[in-house]
């Protein structure tokens, strides 16, 4: 069986990993010139702990870690690019008309994901809340609020929208989205790790099995969308 798998994140090397190890001829493509192994630390819940446990890439635990996500990528790309390769610097947009020749395409390529535009699902974006990050160089420094327009400077913060992706189905024909291409919870919220690692490792297994894209979503819907609803409790009203 031939894949084609876009985007070389969490959920993309996941899927990528245990398709290989089945046997399967994977096509592993990233749109960035090299691995993406900047951002913050990520929380990594006990279904994602028992995934990795499961690869064989962690001892097993029984709680939740937190972990950067560099080391996260890293630690799935050093078995992926043992068993096979990696092309970086492709576009989706350059892959579109190859979909047909690959048995399966798992677009995993991120909120911004272009796989779900270019294979015609909708956009599914929901916007949940905002973030602030306040960033400080001088550790002693507190946090200060200063009236609008009396004290002019440059403060270093920045707000981010927190967006989830919920779409009426993940699968169109053999072309499926997993992780944040398919269900993103929101950066922030703490549950998107986790959730790009299960559904990529549920999917992946179960294509293995021989089950249909379709058929593999009905079962991991609805745990997906209870950490969706999940994700949205945790943000304040």
């Amino acid at each position: 069986m031939r894949a084609l798998v876009i985007g070389a994140g969490p959920a993309g090397l996941t899927a990528t990993l245990v398709l290989r190890r089945a046997g399967w001829d994977v096509h592993l493509v990233e749109e960035a010139p090299e691995l993406r192994t900047q951002g913050f630390a990520v929380p990594v819940h006990e279904r994602g702990c028992a995934v990795l446990t499961a690869l064989g890439l962690r001892p097993a635990t029984t709680g939740p870690v937190e972990m950067p996500r560099g080391d996260l990528v890293r630690l799935l790309a050093g078995e992926v690019l043992r068993l096979g390769g990696l092309d970086t610097g492709v576009r989706a947009q350059d892959l579109v008309d190859l979909f047909g020749d690959y048995d399966v395409v798992l677009g995993a390529d991120g909120i911004d994901s272009p796989t779900r535009a270019l294979a015609g699902f909708p956009d599914g974006r929901r916007a949940t809340g905002f973030s602030l990050a306040l960033y400080r160089d001088d550790p002693a420094a507190g946090p200060r609020v200063f009236p609008t327009g009396e004290e002019p400077g440059g403060t270093p913060w920045r707000v981010d929208e927190i967006t989830q992706i919920e779409l009426p189905h993940w699968s169109r024909g053999h072309v499926m989205l997993i992780g944040d291409a398919a269900a993103a919870c929101g950066a922030a919220t703490g549950f998107s790790t986790t959730v790009a690692l299960v559904m990529a490792y549920q999917v992946a297994n179960a294509l293995v099995a021989g089950r249909t894209p379709a058929e593999v979503e009905a079962r991991l819907r609805p745990w997906v969308t209870e950490q969706q609803a999940a994700a949205r409790r945790r943000l304040p009203a």
